[in-house]
């Protein structure tokens, strides 16, 4: 239990960027104490509406909360500054919708506070200005690799004959989630399907370290590929992916769509791999 001078502390700073009684006494509000850190300040609060519940967007010095606490399970999301791609709102008489735009989605809060959405929208600018400073130092350009590099001559022939395997992430806490996924190899690169408010889209957010676990019990072939992970952003690889993503297949004598397309958690996302080892075993 966090002691009492550290949840006046994060009350106060509620309070200062524009939090009122009824946001103080949000559970979200209430629930903050246990996961601000003692080095960690808020910058910018907004809360209201969240799809059918209520949530808050928290913007510390630190990192980017979403919290929706609702009865018996709180849900949370962790962003850095540099998974945020913008920030908009707008007003509607007494109150705003802010849309906190990210490499895996929106997130967005309605019947928002303006005072709040303001200085919520403000500080979220100035952080990614900061952020896009000090990365513009530090990024250096990355060779397109070369798939067949990094994976064998039989185990290409194997991931190109399928179309089918187990995809890993790892969450901000370190557990591992795996998830099966279709997928499909173009211009070097292994390109998944999914939406954005998936447990691999928010994954890939904290650790971009990927692997993918194609296997045949037929052949009894596995080829298992390790990668590095982020959302593709370009405009004619995404067009091109998703379309040949969503073409129904053969299943049963049945022609299906992939099973991404009956998911409601979030908007598509196009999740590009990057092939770094792979080691392909034959049985037979």
């Amino acid at each position: 239990m966090k002691d009492r001078a550290h949840v006046r502390r994060i009350r106060q700073e509620l309070r200062q960027v524009g939090g009122t009684i009824y946001g103080l006494n949000k559970s979200e509000s209430r629930y903050l104490p246990h996961i601000i850190h003692e080095d960690e300040h808020i910058g910018g609060v907004v809360y209201g509406q969240h799809g059918s519940s209520s949530a808050m967007l928290i913007a510390t010095n630190k990192r980017v909360i979403f919290l929706d606490c609702k009865l018996m399970v709180t849900l949370s999301d962790e962003l850095t500054y540099d998974a945020i791609s913008g920030v908009e709102f707008d007003v509607h008489t007494l109150f705003a919708t802010v849309i906190l735009q990210t490499r895996v989605g929106n997130y967005i809060i309605r019947f928002a506070n303006i005072k709040c959405a303001t200085g919520f929208s403000d500080y979220i600018e100035k952080r990614r200005l900061d952020t896009n400073n000090i990365l513009s130092h530090k990024k250096t350009a990355l060779p397109v690799p070369a798939i067949n590099k990094h994976v064998s001559t039989g185990g290409l022939k194997f991931l190109l004959e399928r179309g089918v395997g187990i995809l890993s992430t790892v969450d901000r806490t370190g557990n591992v989630h795996g998830a099966t996924v279709y997928y499909i190899v173009y211009n070097d690169y292994i390109y998944v399907l999914s939406k954005s408010d998936t447990h691999k889209a928010h994954n890939i957010l904290a650790h971009n370290q990927v692997s993918l676990t194609v296997s045949d019990t037929n052949t009894l072939q596995t080829l298992q590929l390790n990668g590095l992970a982020e959302v593709e952003t370009n405009r004619t690889a995404k067009d091109y992916i998703f379309n040949e993503m969503v073409k129904p297949r053969s299943h049963k004598g049945q022609e299906l769509l992939p099973p991404v397309v009956k998911l409601e958690a979030g908007t598509y996302v196009i999740i590009r791999i990057a092939p770094i080892s792979s080691n392909f075993s034959d049985y037979l």
